[in-house]
């Protein structure tokens, strides 16, 4: 919950301009995530979702509770994510 706050309803109330507020929220919540680590690639994927959820109705339940199921999904999504990147250090 924490994560979702802090990614969509700050930054989105920093930032005056949305596009520029989706952006470093997209950016930002994957770089939290991995840091300057080319897996950045598989986590922004689901940033933007998060992100595109939050920016469409500016609902915070909503991204939290994909965020959830997306996490409760973890131990199968990750093996998933990793033969198909083929990096085993997720």
């Amino acid at each position: 919950m924490f994560e979702e706050a802090a990614f969509r309803t700050t930054i989105y109330r920093f930032f005056k301009n949305d596009k520029i507020a989706y952006i470093v929220s997209c950016v930002g919540f994957a770089w939290m995530h991995t840091g300057p680590n080319p897996i950045l690639i598989v986590y922004l994927p689901m940033s933007i979702v998060l992100t595109s959820i939050y920016h469409r109705r500016r609902v915070l339940g909503e991204s939290i509770l994909v965020h959830g199921v997306f996490n409760a999904l973890l131990p199968i999504v990750i093996p998933l994510l990793q033969v198909i990147t083929g990096l085993y250090y997720l």
